[in-house]
């Protein structure tokens, strides 16, 4: 059905003339599990919430014939905070901001350009928080309702192994868990934290 619908999208406008001149972004919100990790439905099936990336790995795909060249992939970590900043940034649109918004425009990517990205991508679902680099992700819950979890996703990415009781990933995983509280730190709204 989403691939018939994307169809009739592109094939509408072709046949309005306007496919040469529009931006498609095709994307989702996160998915669900269906038997990975054993589990069936939403992050919050588990107590507490997981952050797996099977299901919070979503699809991006951006077209713009012309300006994006076609079939071109990329390992950059892409928050989708980072959408409407970079949507508003392609287009030209420069004098828009959004208050308390860690959304940094990905634009000069999109048509090759050179761009300076700090990859990693952070995310919530309830009690679970949490924060994806190349190498590694790595979880924090609200004290008393779980333990952080932390995976080598370069060589574990099905992120089976969690590596928090390892002594050999100790500072890596305090590092990691700074970094999560000082972006929510930054950029949560006290009357909307549940870990307020």
């Amino acid at each position: 059905i989403v691939d018939d619908g994307v169809g009739r999208v592109l094939a509408a406008l072709e046949e309005a003339g306007l496919d040469e001149n529009t931006l498609v972004i095709y994307s989702s919100d996160q998915g669900n599990f269906y038997g990975q990790h054993g589990l069936w439905q939403h992050t919050i099936v588990t107590t507490p919430s997981n952050l797996y990336e099977a299901a919070l790995n979503i699809p991006l795909i951006i077209r713009h014939p012309g300006s994006i060249a076609a079939g071109e992939t990329s390992e950059m970590l892409i928050g989708q905070y980072d959408m409407a900043t970079t949507i508003l940034d392609y287009i030209g649109i420069e004098d828009v901001q959004f208050e308390n918004s860690p959304g940094e425009s990905f634009a000069n990517a999109l048509t090759g350009d050179a761009l300076d990205w700090e990859n990693e991508v952070y995310y919530e679902q309830e009690e679970s928080r949490g924060v994806r680099t190349p190498e590694f992700a790595y979880w924090k819950r609200i004290e008393g309702i779980g333990e952080s979890e932390l995976y080598d996703v370069r060589n574990d990415p099905g992120q089976h192994i969690n590596l928090m009781s390892d002594p050999a990933y100790q500072n890596i995983a305090a590092e990691l868990d700074q970094k999560v509280s000082d972006f929510y730190g930054r950029y949560s709204t006290d009357k909307y934290d549940l870990w307020e």
